[in-house]
């Protein structure tokens, strides 16, 4: 019922929570890429 009326979500804490998101977001973007580029230079290395 609270939230139906605009008092469920507080605005700062969802701010917080949503940059904790961005920086795990790039950081397993960059883990991926550096994945896939160790994997292509393995698969370059034994062809």
């Amino acid at each position: 019922m609270n939230q139906t009326i605009g008092e469920g979500l507080q605005a700062y804490k969802l701010e917080k929570l949503s940059r904790y998101e961005t920086h795990l977001d790039r950081k397993f973007e960059g883990t991926l890429a550096m994945l896939i580029k160790l994997k292509d230079l393995r698969n370059n290395r034994t062809a």
